[in-house]
């Protein structure tokens, strides 16, 4: 929805953010690990739950993958949610806190204004975050998909115990959960997950 000569018009902020000059900014700090609703259903972290305020699926309780991946998806969609709130309140707050005259003085229209960036904003402001964890995630969920619910190796709580334990005593298990497909092999159920 930008005209093409600011589409064009743009610089890295950052470590590796772009932005329209003089027209937008971006936060690049809006990080999202994906690993952490995993890792605390996977792990039952009721404590760090409670400490987050967030309360996640676990994943004993799977009947099947779709069923554990469905559980996935939701803890992700809480953590996502719950992220977005905390910037929404920021937002209200921030012109209160940290001011930004230089960079708003660099602003098209910034003087003009006389008001902060953190008050008023740019011309364009497209939140977005920064999600990570993703490989991870594929890797792992191929792992149980094929380890527990294609070849039923082992059940779904003899490998949820192997993890909790870090593969002590279950060496060979850890040995065929790497060598599942997984993130970036090319193989065509990996991709579609990842997809």
């Amino acid at each position: 929805g930008r005209p093409i000569v600011e589409a064009r018009d743009n610089q890295v902020t950052g470590c590796w953010g772009l932005c329209s000059t003089g027209t937008e900014k971006y936060d690049h700090g809006n990080y999202v690990n994906l690993m952490k609703p995993f890792e605390f259903g996977l792990h039952r972290r009721f404590d760090k739950m409670e400490k987050v305020g967030i309360e996640f699926l676990t994943f004993d309780e799977a009947t099947d993958f779709e069923d554990f991946y469905g559980r996935l998806v939701e803890n992700c969609k809480r953590l996502i949610v719950e992220r977005i709130n905390i910037t929404k309140k920021g937002a209200h707050v921030w012109h209160k806190v940290t001011v930004l005259p230089i960079f708003t003085a660099s602003l098209e229209g910034g003087i003009e204004r006389k008001a902060d960036y953190t008050k008023v904003r740019a011309k364009y402001k497209d939140d977005y975050l920064t999600i990570f964890g993703l490989p991870n995630i594929i890797d792992s969920l191929m792992a149980i998909k094929t380890l527990v619910f294609d070849k039923k190796a082992v059940t779904l709580g003899e490998y949820l115990d192997a993890v909790r334990n870090n593969w002590e005593g279950a060496e060979d298990l850890r040995i065929a959960a790497t060598r599942c497909s997984g993130w970036g092999d090319g193989k065509e159920e990996a991709t579609a997950l990842a997809n």
